[in-house]
């Protein structure tokens, strides 16, 4: 799904703007939310970072969801702020249960997204030198492009944890459990680049919109 959504990002840089669904560059952890949403548009998922920057070498994209209304920034947009989420790490099946700050008395390897680029990984980063396991971690630690990739790696056994976004770990149930990470939440922005954007904007802003959020496990945009 990735792939094929990052290829149809290469394709459209050759495209100019026409008529037609709303091209919504989003964070890959709203996979399952643009997939259910009853309005016109075609999804093209990735890391936040990846997207600013193709968005950045004149991608037509209509709406931009990022996971860190940095990028919103970056793309020269005002940040409109649609869901919040939440961290929390999750282990593989049979891993031995543990919270973020046991970590560093369990084996094994875990997964974040890229530190240094992607949102998800950036805000794992950050919780993990607030408990104070950063360095400790770094030689067990694999880097990957976005969130659902590092739930990849954890539901196929590649790693023993992860930290993930609390959505993605309910996309799946080939975890061995979920334990939540005490932060401030991560809050989704977006900014319309066109019309149809502004279209489905509103429409995730929306009480049916909200409500798609909800379903998939997003907090509601009033909660702190």
């Amino acid at each position: 799904m990735f792939l094929r959504s990052l290829l149809v990002a290469l394709l459209l840089f050759a495209l100019p703007a026409a008529a037609g669904p709303a091209r919504v560059f989003a964070a890959a952890s709203l996979q399952d939310v643009l997939e259910d949403a009853s309005v016109d548009l075609v999804p093209v998922l990735a890391g936040s970072s990846v997207l600013a920057r193709q968005i950045l070498s004149g991608a037509p994209a209509d709406l931009f969801i990022s996971a860190d209304p940095h990028w919103v920034r970056q793309v020269g947009g005002e940040p409109v702020i649609v869901a919040r989420n939440r961290l929390v790490l999750v282990g593989k099946e049979g891993a031995a249960p543990v919270d973020l700050e046991g970590l560093g008395a369990v084996s094994g390897r875990v997964a974040i997204g890229l530190s240094d680029a992607v949102p998800v990984g950036v805000y794992a980063r950050a919780a993990l030198e607030k408990a104070g396991l950063w360095q400790a971690l770094r030689p067990r630690l694999v880097e990957a492009e976005h969130a659902r990739a590092v739930l990849k790696l954890v539901t196929i056994g590649a790693v023993d944890y992860g930290i993930v976004y609390a959505t993605d770990a309910l996309a799946t149930d080939r975890l061995g459990f979920i334990a939540p990470i005490t932060h401030s939440p991560v809050s989704y922005a977006a900014v319309a680049l066109s019309e149809p954007g502004e279209v489905v904007l509103d429409y995730f802003l929306s009480p049916a919109g909200q409500a798609i959020f909800a379903r998939h496990g997003f907090l509601p945009v009033s909660d702190d």
